[in-house]
């Protein structure tokens, strides 16, 4: 818990289906890399985020009708369906404003987020 705030971080599946789950994270919590060599809570429980207020998404680049460029396997898209059309948790991206793409082509699974914020402020997107 930071400053009265539940965290919990995202770990991938270890087999090959592409699936992710988030799992509550402390500052105490052992973190071991996944096989992108990105830190992962170890042995901590995991949670649903249909139960989070807020979802920090990263992204490689983005456009102004709140579609992200991932790392193209689709593991957000892939956990986030079933909440779709919902207005919580809050998806939002980080980013800065070079990533900003004119437009990025979608596919029918990819999921949009609700805002972003970048060095100039936030930003929220419109469907």
């Amino acid at each position: 818990m930071a400053d009265g705030h539940e965290l919990a971080l995202p770990v991938i599946s270890t087999s090959d289906n592409f699936s992710m789950q988030f799992h509550w994270w402390r500052a105490d919590t052992l973190l071991t890399k996944n096989k992108y060599g990105i830190l992962e809570p170890e042995a901590s429980p995991s949670t649903s985020i249909s139960d989070f207020d807020l979802l920090i998404m990263p992204l490689l680049g983005y456009d102004q009708l709140g579609n992200r460029l991932g790392m193209g396997a689709g593991y957000y898209d892939r956990h986030l369906e079933s909440l779709r059309d919902l207005e919580k948790p809050l998806r939002v991206g980080i980013a800065y404003s070079l990533q900003k793409i004119d437009l990025i082509d979608t596919n029918k699974w990819d999921i949009p987020l609700h805002g972003l914020v970048n060095e100039h402020g936030w930003f929220t997107f419109v469907e």
